[in-house]
């Protein structure tokens, strides 16, 4: 039976908070925590998918929505897009290594002061040429510096570490 309607949320994940594969330390809080009324941007409260003809209910906190996963995952030193739905099938649509679903990346290189212009094309050319993960192949990526900093990486696969 096909889905009535699904929830997709988007959201800024800020620095320090986790994905919710990662099980918090210290003072670490997870992004999902931040999916409260007062920081959603539209006027209307969250809203429950309506399952199969069920009138949709409003919800406090989004973790009061059965079934909601977050499509990927970002580390804690990184800020970027986050998707959650409480559709199991669009979450693994999108987070299948052959899915072809472009994720990009704009990473500050640390040390990048002493990277020279040989060092920075070797870097882009493995990107683009496929390296491995535990053995594992990675799919091509697509990189190119933006400038002496920071590099712009498109991945269609989103493996552990990558």
């Amino acid at each position: 039976m096909r889905r009535a309607t699904s929830l997709l949320l988007a959201q800024h994940k800020p620095f320090s908070f986790l994905s919710p594969s990662t099980a918090p330390r210290g003072n670490k809080k997870f992004a999902v925590d931040l999916l409260v009324q007062k920081n959603n941007a539209v006027a209307a409260p969250w809203v429950t998918n309506a399952r199969l003809g069920a009138p949709p209910r409003s919800a406090d906190h989004p973790r009061s929505v059965p079934g909601l996963v977050c499509i990927g995952r970002l580390d804690a030193d990184t800020t970027g897009l986050m998707l959650w739905t409480d559709d199991a099938d669009m979450a693994r649509r999108v987070m299948s290594a052959d899915s072809g679903v472009e994720k990009e990346y704009l990473v500050r290189v640390k040390g990048h002061e002493a990277w020279d212009e040989r060092r920075r094309e070797r870097t882009t050319r493995l990107l683009a040429h496929g390296m491995a993960i535990d053995g594992v192949p990675l799919h091509r990526a697509t990189a190119g510096w933006l400038n002496g900093e920071q590099l712009r990486v498109v991945l269609t696969e989103g493996r552990h570490r990558q």
